[in-house]
């Protein structure tokens, strides 16, 4: 069958993005589906003209608002600024490894000429958090089959307004879930009690899939793997390379998605990331998918929450971390936690039940 898939994809640091619009497809091209990332220019949606206004208003009148905005426009600029700076090629990845469209569509363009498919498939990453209709696969044949697997609406409060237009999107999809939660509760509130909680396309390899791609580092030498997104966090940097040089450890570290500091960083590619979270005697990360592979490599590790303006997005951490019986690799004030004993036998039995389950879930929408 052939298959369309839709997510976030042009990041040039993101890696989390990158893998699991790659695992995505990777587990149905094993299942013996023709998988393809369509290209959406996200950027090419023009929000509606009273959205527009809304954010102009909201802005001039809310200070926190203004201070999230500027926040995220800041980021972006110093995310294309460190990807001219110190490229980790990740289109050399997504040639490789992604199979997609020829070329990107715009949003204009996949309304009038969407490529051909079956089924499309949307999901995962935060697609549905700016109700972007694209992302809700408004789009395509009208009998192509529309599953929304593992999306998530990140940290959004829709208005009764931004409500009825979700309702209106979800109406034509034959299979909805969510990766969260939260979200699960929201698609109930929508009138979708059906939806049902699913995991992170990332979960749906196994390790072994990912060796075979990664990178392995050339040093022996013990070493913490630190990866940190641009999110406040309640310790420093300066306090983490401390406390590893006191329990002689090098810090291996790399940043991505807008975090700026004067310590010396790495930038692998997506493979060599990898290898240097998989061969890590330990890890401390802030990120979700860094959290997500130091489960899949049963790596010890503690997770950071993220604080501000952005720390409704901890919710899927906690979830994540929680169906696995492991919320207690959450720091809570101590590094030293770092040290106690990870049971990862329930992660590694139920990661299995849940590739199996999900595979039989693939079966019985497209078989109906």
């Amino acid at each position: 069958m052939k298959i369309g898939t839709i997510t976030y994809w042009e990041s040039q640091e993101n890696y989390g993005q990158l893998l699991q619009c790659y695992a995505l497809l990777h587990f149905l091209r094993q299942m013996g589906h023709d998988a393809f990332l369509i290209k959406y220019l996200s950027s090419s949606t023009k929000r509606p003209l009273i959205q527009r206004l809304k954010s102009h208003i909201l802005y001039a009148v809310r200070p926190a608002y203004r201070q999230q905005a500027k926040m995220w426009k800041r980021l972006n600029k110093i995310e294309r600024e460190e990807a001219r700076k110190h490229p980790r090629h990740f289109d050399e990845f997504r040639r490789n490894h992604i199979p997609s469209t020829p070329y990107a569509f715009t949003a204009a363009q996949l309304r009038s000429t969407p490529p051909k498919a079956d089924a499309y498939v949307c999901g995962s990453d935060q697609i549905w958090a700016n109700l972007d209709p694209v992302f809700f696969l408004q789009f395509g044949s009208p009998h192509a089959k529309r599953i929304a697997f593992a999306p998530s609406f990140g940290s959004l409060h829709p208005s009764p307004k931004l409500e009825k237009r979700a309702r209106s999107y979800l109406e034509k999809f034959d299979f909805l879930s969510s990766r969260e939660r939260s979200g699960i509760e929201l698609l109930c509130k929508l009138g979708y009690p059906e939806a049902s909680l699913q995991p992170d396309p990332t979960l749906l390899l196994p390790a072994t899939t990912y060796r075979k791609i990664e990178v392995k580092p050339k040093s022996d030498k013990p070493y913490l793997f630190l990866y940190l997104l641009g999110n406040e966090t309640d310790v420093s940097v300066d306090d983490i390379h401390a406390f590893a040089h006191a329990h002689h450890l090098q810090v291996r570290y790399v940043a991505s998605q807008g975090r700026i500091d004067e310590f010396p960083k790495l930038y692998p590619t997506v493979k060599e990331w990898l290898g240097l979270l998989d061969n890590a005697a330990y890890v401390i990360t802030n990120s979700f998918h860094g959290t997500v592979f130091c489960l899949h490599f049963n790596r010890p590790f503690l997770t950071f929450p993220v604080k501000g303006s952005i720390k409704g997005m901890n919710n899927r951490i906690t979830d994540l971390l929680e169906r696995y019986n492991l919320r207690q690799r959450i720091y809570e004030g101590s590094l030293d936690d770092l040290f106690n004993r990870v049971d990862f036998q329930p992660f590694n039995r139920l990661r299995e039940e849940e590739e199996n389950r999900s595979k039989e879930l693939f079966i019985s929408i497209l078989n109906k």
